[in-house]
């Protein structure tokens, strides 16, 4: 799993939105960091797309608003092989070219998370 390279910490995350754009070339997907409660968030952005592949999980509604994020594998960039987003509505797979996780500027109102995200605004994968 690849999770620890997008920089956020150990806690979970959720999904709650995936926007795809450009006839499938771009996916951006809406994401909320929760360590102890809190909600912080951020974007992972795949761009130069060449393949995408939603499986749904069998039994799930529609009704849910968030997807438990319970697995990344960032696969390799420039097309070479897919990164993989497992959660507990839909499985994700996407060929890119360039991968982003991008994150707010931390603000003195967030001063557990600045130190977290202390590496960068966006972090290139």
């Amino acid at each position: 799993m690849d999770y620890h390279r997008l920089g956020l910490g150990a806690s979970s995350s959720l999904i709650q939105a995936l926007h795809i754009s450009d006839w499938g070339a771009s996916v951006l997907l809406d994401c909320i960091y929760e360590p102890s409660g809190e909600q912080y968030p951020y974007q992972l952005s795949f761009q130069g797309c060449s393949q995408l592949r939603i499986d749904m999980m069998p039994d799930k509604g529609g009704e849910e608003q968030e997807a438990d994020l319970l697995g990344i594998s960032l696969g390799l960039d420039d097309n070479r092989s897919p990164a993989i987003l497992t959660t507990d509505l839909f499985e994700l797979h996407v060929t890119y070219g360039q991968f982003q996780c991008i994150k707010p500027r931390p603000s003195a109102r967030l001063p557990a998370l600045a130190e977290a995200l202390a590496t960068s605004s966006r972090h290139r994968v």
